[in-house]
Parts: structure tokens; sequence; C-alpha cells
């Protein structure tokens, strides 16, 4: 990957929190993918997941564990759509940066949680990832 701490969370898929936001977020895999947060600052993070077929980003601010884990659960997905699975889970939320933030949730988090709409466009995964 690069130059960032990825960690291994299951055999196929490595995790990485990325703190402070760094407002764009640029991969090149055999297609090129730049994301960017619309609201950078120092206070929030994202996830990055890898694999060795693709790379992807959640949006989601994340401010504190709480988030993370509301972020994480999201992307469980539904009998219909399938998501992360339980070891991928807990082996995000194991992320020893995630661990370090504080415990609540924030209001700016609150606020994307309580809209199903800001959580579909910020808590999916953004990118080429399989």
């Amino acid at each position: 990957m690069s130059e960032k701490k990825w960690k291994d969370v299951t055999e196929e898929l490595q995790a990485h929190f990325s703190f402070p936001c760094k407002e764009h977020y640029y991969f090149m895999r055999r297609i090129g993918l730049v994301c960017w947060c619309d609201k950078p600052n120092d206070k929030h993070g994202h996830i990055e997941l890898g694999c060795e077929d693709g790379y992807g980003l959640v949006l989601f601010p994340i401010y504190s564990q709480a988030g993370a884990k509301a972020v994480i659960e999201f992307l469980k997905g539904s009998e219909e759509k399938k998501g992360l699975s339980e070891e991928e889970r807990k082996g995000i939320l194991g992320l020893v940066e995630l661990k370090v933030l504080p415990e609540e949730l924030t209001e700016e988090e609150k606020l994307i949680i309580a809209s199903p709409d800001e959580m579909e466009k910020l808590a999916r995964i953004k990118g080429w990832y399989s």
C-alpha cells in the first residue's frame, strides 16, 4: 500500500484510520481514484480499507469511538446486501488509532447518524473495493 501503518484485519483485508483528516485521498491501482472530505479538520479521521484488488474510503468523519462503531455497524449490511463480516468489523474497531479517540458521540456525528440520507452518503465505502 503506502507508508501508512496498515493493519491486517483478515487474510484478504487491511485497514487504516487516517487521522487527522487529510482532505484529499488518492489511490491508484488499475484505476485512478480521488476522494475528498468536504469538511477537513484536525479533529476527525477516516477509515481506509485495502485489499489485493482495490481501495476503499469511508467519508464519514469519525470524531469518537462511538462514531466509529456506528459506521462499522452501518457497514454490516443487511440480508439483501452483504457488508463487512463480523471478523472484519472487529478488526477495524480494534485499530489502535481509534482507541485514543473520545468515547462519546460528538454533535457532528449525531447529526449525520440522525439523517438516513447523510448516513447513506457518508457511511458507505467509496472507491473500488472487492
